[in-house]
């Protein structure tokens, strides 16, 4: 009877040391599994900080170009005012003008009709 005994605790100690084995093997490939994944998450968290700091920059470079657009769209403005004004000038010079040409023809009417009478 403890022959037999014994034979069932050799044989609860091998299934117990083989479970054992197997569970070693089986964490040591999740760790192994885990250490791919995490060295594809730093590659892929590089990739990302690469491309934001390229899109950072881009960023910047653009707010500076339309920085640079605002300060000549002004400076096209400021320079395009005197001819603004003078084209105002001339628009109301033409008008009066205009003005004095139809007095004046109004005028050479009234006389020929004063004439012809």
């Amino acid at each position: 009877q403890l022959k037999g005994q014994l034979d069932l605790a050799k044989t609860r100690h091998e299934s117990h040391l083989t479970q054992i084995q197997e569970l070693k093997a089986d964490s040591q490939e999740q760790a192994a599994n885990h250490e791919k994944e995490m060295a594809y998450a730093r590659s892929t968290m590089e990739g990302l900080k690469r491309d934001t700091e390229k899109a950072s920059k881009e960023l910047r470079m653009e707010r500076e170009r339309c920085s640079n657009l605002k300060v000549d769209v002004a400076a096209a403005h400021a320079a395009f005012e005197p001819y603004k004004r003078r084209a105002e000038t001339n628009e109301l010079e033409r008008k009066k003008a205009e003005a004095s040409r139809e007095r004046d023809l109004r005028a050479l009417r009234t006389e020929l009709e004063t004439e012809r009478e």
